[in-house]
């Protein structure tokens, strides 16, 4: 399932909120090669975790700190501690 982070606007870097760029960050397993499947876990610390699987297992693709995010949406992971 595709993942959907929104970030807290304060993370937009102060020379780029002049353009208005979008704070949500999407992973889509739509867009990727076939077999793909982006899938998300919050761990005690608050910090977001959004991992990907593939024929070769999972690896993590971005971690956001707990400041860094406000809301996420899609498959969560909770076979990843």
């Amino acid at each position: 399932m595709t993942v959907h982070v929104t970030l807290i606007p304060a993370t937009i870097p102060a020379h780029l909120q002049a353009a208005a760029p979008s704070r949500v960050r999407d992973f889509n397993d739509d867009s990727t090669a076939e077999g793909v499947r982006y899938t998300y876990s919050v761990k005690g610390s608050g910090s977001l975790v959004v991992t990907r699987q593939d024929s070769e297992g999972y690896r993590i693709e971005t971690v956001f700190g707990p400041s860094a995010w406000e809301e996420v949406a899609g498959d969560a992971n909770s076979a990843i501690g």
